[in-house]
């Protein structure tokens, strides 16, 4: 049993020459918590350009990595969508980003 976690790039929508696979997993709680690692660090790369959560999302959905998961070896399906994840989580993701202490010229962060 195990589980691929694959990753498309939104910006290249349908094609498959930008799917690559990141991983291949043991179990559905690893697959499900490296995509969900990826989206949000994919998530708060992009957050430098948004002010809302709704900006976020579309900026998501024109240019973000979408990882998702394949069952293999018979493994039960996970049903988890980096979709439904970004709308439901947008809004933590860019107020965490802005919280943030930004670094200062010299690294040290303020």
């Amino acid at each position: 049993m195990g589980y691929r976690v694959m990753v498309d790039d939104n910006f290249h929508y349908m094609d498959p020459d930008e799917r690559y696979q990141l991983a291949v997993c043991d179990t559905e709680e690893e697959a499900r918590a490296l995509c969900i690692g990826r989206l949000e660090a994919d998530l708060r790369a992009l957050a430098a350009d948004c002010s809302t959560p709704s900006e976020l999302v579309q900026q998501w959905m024109s240019f973000g990595e979408d990882p998702f998961v394949v069952a293999t070896d018979g493994s039960p399906g996970i049903d988890w969508s980096a979709r439904d994840h970004v709308r439901e989580h947008a809004a933590r993701v860019l107020a965490a980003v802005y919280a943030a202490p930004s670094p200062s010229p010299d690294g040290a962060t303020r």
